[in-house]
């Protein structure tokens, strides 16, 4: 553990993606977060910039609007081969190539037409107009 990252502070993505895992600049400091736990805050800048979002559990809010929490925890259904990407856009590394059919779990996080989700234990973004 190099630091904790507090549920309101806004940290920045390298653009690597390992095993569920952004890496993030918080502070000076360069580490490795929880795609899950982070929320999209500007998606409207040059770099993108990500809110760490408080478990579900926490007493604590993030200063970013919740997602729906009707959508937490859901599953949903790939409908063709999509990219698994690391952040919310086309243009995103892609971390796995799901197949049609593929059952995934949202967390909850949406940004720029994509839903923020966990496949096998790792988390990726993936283009809405792909899941029901």
């Amino acid at each position: 553990l190099v630091s904790s990252i507090p549920s309101s502070a806004v940290v920045t993505l390298t653009g690597e993606a390992r095993d569920g895992y952004l890496e993030v600049s918080y502070n000076g400091q360069q580490g490795w977060a929880d795609a899950a736990y982070l929320q999209v805050a500007d998606a409207s800048s040059g770099t993108q910039q990500l809110q760490p979002a408080a478990p579900a559990d926490s007493a604590t809010t993030a200063s970013a609007a919740p997602a729906p929490a009707s959508t937490m925890g859901n599953e949903s259904v790939t409908t063709s081969n999509v990219n698994l990407r690391s952040q919310p856009n086309a243009n995103a590394v892609v971390l796995d190539i799901l197949p049609s059919g593929s059952t995934v779990t949202l967390t909850g996080s949406r940004a720029n037409g994509y839903a923020n989700v966990r496949v096998d234990g790792q988390a990726g973004w993936i283009d809405e107009a792909y899941l029901q």
